[in-house]
């Protein structure tokens, strides 16, 4: 199978791949995280957004993630047209916590031992 991960999706795809290297034939990651063992999607942000998220963590009781507007725009979808990036913003829903700031755990560096395509913000 190949597995693609954007943004967050980059640590569940090394996961999966980890449990199931013999069924993986590519792993993409786009725009994703690509971890070590014992790294967090939190360690490797620059210090500004891992303050950041870590303060709007504190909105809701629940301590989902939500995204301002600003901070989408600026950050995430700063290239695209303006109705674009206000409709995808209408659709993001808050991401939990724990799985920005937990470390991953990998039993192998299946981003170097599968074949990987790593696509611009990814990280080798």
């Amino acid at each position: 199978m190949v597995l693609a991960g954007h943004s967050l999706g980059g640590v569940t795809i090394s996961q999966v791949a980890d449990q199931r290297p013999d069924r993986v034939a590519q792993l993409i990651y786009c725009a994703a995280f690509v971890l070590d063992d014992g790294e967090s999607a939190g360690d490797v942000m620059p210090e500004q957004m891992r303050t950041a998220i870590t303060e709007l963590s504190t909105i809701r009781p629940d301590r989902a993630i939500p995204m301002p507007w600003e901070l989408w725009r600026q950050n995430f979808i700063q290239t695209a047209s303006e109705p674009l990036a206000r409709e995808s913003y209408d659709r993001l829903v808050p991401d939990p916590y724990r799985p920005v700031f937990e470390p991953v755990k990998l039993r192998r560096p299946v981003h170097r031992e599968l074949p990987a395509t790593i696509s611009s913000k990814g990280r080798n």
